[in-house]
């Protein structure tokens, strides 16, 4: 017999099927082309029956490139015939759901027989018509129903302004473009990128879970209620009243100057008031309304101050014990003029007289108590921005400065005024509103840092060194020359540590009255001198003197009397107090056990103002000491003026 030589005549034919299949069926009859001898006759282009054999199918696109290519194990039935469907064999090349058919397409066919020749081209044809085109175009005027899934790839459009709705899971990894209003009834994950050009609406809750960020880097315009957890902000614009209901940190990177608005982090403006600070119920020394604080701790604070607490302050304290003592002394002087009175009509006018002296402190404390604040800081003293003779001049804490016009140097001649830069104010006034360089913090008065040279004992007088290089000198007031006192900086309140360099707190501005007494101690001296004088030029005139030249005169010191403004003296012998105090004493207890009780119901713990106690508990004692000139001999004399009735002798 021959080798057989094959010739494969095909017949095929392709369609869309719409069931569980997704692809082309194809139907070809093998024929072999060599002819089959039998007895008397050949027979020419025998079918092929029974044959095990295998098929390439290529689709090529319009431009000869293989798009889609699949190979299938298959075998010949009895008539030689063979059946499969395209798309359903073992891809080589592409994948059958992703071929394109929007274009022109050609099917090549390849068979191998296994008799050693390889795939062998069986046809080379443009595929014509093919219904699974039209798959792809779907028109449904019905319910499409998908059970599997959807791939698309290439666009969606949904048209006549249709809706759609989606009550599943919408996950998209690609960029997704919505033209018109997008409703989602479910979870819709974004993996990729969401561009809106249109407005979005949300009607409900919009949640950004696992610490996700939310970048806007446009406008964000909430109409009602909106509550941020946490979140990252560039730049927000709050047209309408915003309410913050936790801890709110401003954490700004920002530099600048102090007159650049641009440095501070907080700028409040466009209202005729400035900012209002609440705290929780009633205020008090233990809250604060500000806090100043830096790296290294708290610095200073303005605290609340309530009525109660100014109750309880020795300067209330002390005001309502002056008043029991002039509600005493205006009765007392009531029955100088005659008024008979008796204990009990005296309690009750003693009450009443107190009452309103009550009323009188009271209108004194409101006045604090609408302040009701304190300022509470590390700073000691108050301060003013002065401008530098010379712009290039430097200058360090605690330095000794001239004054001259307003202007200060280190060059101490010739200066008007003595001062020293400041280190710590606590009140800063003239405030630079040119260049900050070319001015300095000076203090006026209050407890300032000194760079002093030497040793310094408490209580020294600071005076500039001389050497116009910023530093002081002490001097005791043993040691002052008349010359001196116009250089006096301050007092010093500590002393030195060594006796070399140090920074000493020195006391300014208080010290106005000591050149005062420098003087008249000196006029004391010249007088003593001018009498002495005199005695000598009688003794030699021959007169008759009756003082010593050597007659002991006591110089002026610190504690005498700048001037003689005292009130005349009511001081009265042992024998008429006793008998004042038997006349009116019993007043002054009435007063001062009405106070008594005052203080017990506010809870006011006398033992920490022992001179109110003392008043308190003891008024005839403390009356006692006021006549003697123990106590408070001014404010005796002062009663004795103003009730010159209740002291009248008889």
């Amino acid at each position: 017999m021959k080798k057989p030589f094959l010739t494969l005549i095909l017949t095929f034919f392709y369609f869309l099927s719409f069931s569980q299949t997704d692809g082309i069926t194809y139907q070809a009859v093998i024929i072999d082309n060599n002819p089959q001898e039998i007895p008397g006759v050949d027979i020419p282009s025998n079918n092929l029956p029974n044959t095990d054999l295998q098929v390439r199918f290529t689709i090529i696109d319009d431009g000869g490139n293989a798009e889609y290519q699949e190979t299938q194990s298959t075998t010949t039935d009895p008539y030689g015939m063979i059946n499969l469907v395209m798309g359903k064999g073992t891809p080589n090349i592409g994948a059958f759901n992703q071929v394109y058919w929007n274009n022109s397409k050609f099917l090549r066919v390849e068979i191998d027989l296994n008799n050693g020749d390889g795939m062998v081209e069986f046809s080379y044809q443009e595929l014509t018509y093919i219904p699974y085109v039209r798959h792809r175009e779907i028109v449904a005027t019905s319910t499409l129903d998908v059970d599997g899934a959807t791939n698309l790839n290439n666009n969606l459009t949904v048209n006549n302004q249709s809706p759609t709705y989606l009550t599943g899971d919408l996950t998209v990894d690609g960029l997704v473009a919505f033209d018109g209003p997008l409703e989602v009834g479910g979870d819709t994950q974004l993996y990729a990128d969401l561009t809106v050009e249109g407005i979005t609406n949300l009607n409900n809750s919009l949640n950004v879970n696992n610490g996700a960020t939310t970048n806007l880097s446009g406008d964000l315009s909430v109409d009602g209620t909106s509550t941020f957890q946490d979140g990252v902000f560039r730049n927000i614009t709050v047209n309408q009243s915003s309410n913050l209901n936790g801890q709110v940190t401003i954490d700004a990177s920002l530099t600048g100057g102090q007159t650049s608005t641009a440095a501070y982090p907080l700028v409040v403006r466009g209202s005729d008031q400035g900012v209002i600070i609440q705290v929780n119920a009633g205020r008090n020394t233990g809250k604060n309304f500000v806090t100043f604080r830096d790296d290294f701790g708290i610095h200073g604070a303005i605290e609340g101050q309530t009525l109660s607490e100014l109750h309880s302050s020795f300067r209330f304290i002390w005001d309502e014990a002056m008043a029991g003592l002039e509600q005493a002394f205006t009765l007392a002087e009531q029955i100088a003029c005659g008024t008979q009175l008796d204990v009990a009509e005296a309690g009750v006018m003693l009450v009443n007289n107190f009452v309103l002296g009550a009323k009188w402190i009271e209108l004194t404390v409101a006045a604090e108590n609408n302040v009701g604040v304190s300022y509470e800081s590390g700073g000691a003293d108050y301060a003013e921005w002065l401008e530098k003779e010379n712009h290039a001049e430097t200058f360090a804490k605690g330095d000794i400065v001239g004054v001259k016009g307003g202007k200060i140097s280190k060059t101490i001649n010739d200066a008007h005024h003595i001062m020293v830069i400041s280190t710590n104010p606590i009140v800063l006034g003239n405030m630079v509103k040119g260049n900050e360089n070319h001015f300095e913090k000076v203090a006026f008065l209050g407890q300032v840092p000194v760079r002093v040279v030497g040793k310094v004992n408490v209580g020294d007088y600071i005076l500039p060194s001389g050497n116009n290089d910023g530093t002081g000198i002490a001097v005791s007031p043993g040691n002052m020359k008349i010359t001196d006192y116009q250089s006096i900086l301050g007092v010093a309140w500590e002393a030195s540590r060594n006796e070399t360099f140090g920074y000493i707190n020195v006391a300014i501005g208080i010290n106005t009255n000591d050149i005062a007494l420098k003087v008249l101690q000196q006029d004391k001296e010249i007088k003593d001198i001018k009498n002495k004088l005199d005695l000598i030029l009688k003794k030699l005139n021959g007169e008759t003197v009756e003082e010593d030249l050597n007659t002991d005169k006591t110089l002026i010191t610190t504690k005498d009397k700048l001037s003689d403004k005292s009130m005349s003296s009511i001081k009265l012998t042992d024998a008429e107090l006793e008998k004042w105090l038997t006349k009116y004493g019993y007043i002054f207890e009435l007063s001062m056990n009405q106070l008594k009780e005052n203080f017990k119901n506010r809870n006011v713990d006398l033992k920490q103002f022992p001179e109110v106690e003392a008043i308190v508990n003891n008024p005839i004692g403390t009356i006692r000491k006021m006549n003697s000139g123990e106590y408070l001999p001014t404010l005796w004399k002062s009663f004795g003026k103003r009730y010159p009735n209740t002291f009248k002798k008889e």
